[in-house]
């Protein structure tokens, strides 16, 4: 996914950093996010699990067992880790999440089961 557009200089300054803010902090440690969009409810994907190091292993592991696509974006990931569990994803992140999205929905995802989990 090297062609998923990222948030700018502008986006930083704006109080949206990237970096791991739950878990266990440090440069190589996993950071893992959980999405959910229901198009029906939702008027941007939610996060609603994130975290960093053991937490980010949890996650990803959770996923696997219950049949969550895994898509592995390290950069994007660092934004999303910084999104609160339960808030929506913040504008700036709707065109790489959407991207992600329409990725796993060609490579056979069903809607319901894209509620996505971006692996770094």
């Amino acid at each position: 996914m090297g062609d998923v557009e990222r948030p700018g200089r502008a986006d930083r300054v704006r109080g949206i950093r990237p970096g791991g803010s739950r878990g266990d902090e440090g440069a190589a440690a996993r950071r893992a996010v959980a999405l959910r969009y229901d198009m029906g409810k939702d008027t941007a994907p939610l996060v609603v699990a994130g975290g960093v190091g053991a937490l980010a292993e949890q996650i990803v592991r959770e996923a696997v067992r219950a049949g969550v696509p895994l898509v592995q974006d390290p950069e994007l990931v660092r934004w999303l880790v910084r999104v609160p569990v339960g808030t929506e994803i913040p504008p700036v992140l709707y065109e790489a999440v959407a991207r992600i999205f329409v990725f796993l929905l060609k490579a056979g995802g069903a809607p319901e089961r894209i509620s996505g989990n971006h692996g770094g």
